[in-house]
């Protein structure tokens, strides 16, 4: 799968945009119809909230990922010790 956090990058905003895209295509809510604007308000909400979790999820991965990879600044301190 991806190798690189630009792919990771790349491949959830090519995701995240293609759900959005066609959620648009679908006509709905651009009627004067109650059910219509209600059937695109909940299909808008429901991919609104699937870009910020997609999004919000890559954000924490990334971020973990990157926090491993840091070098200790204090090395004395690693481990936790017993105080008393």
């Amino acid at each position: 799968f991806p190798t690189s956090h630009y792919a990771k990058a790349i491949y959830t905003a090519l995701l995240v945009g293609g759900v959005n895209l066609a959620a648009g295509a679908i006509p709905l809510g651009s009627s004067s119809g109650a059910a219509s604007v209600a059937v695109g308000i909940v299909a808008r909400t429901l991919t609104a909230s699937f870009a910020a979790l997609a999004l919000a999820l890559l954000y924490f991965d990334l971020r973990a990922r990157s926090a491993g990879r840091a070098p200790r600044s204090n090395p004395e301190h690693q481990y936790p010790r017993d105080v008393d």
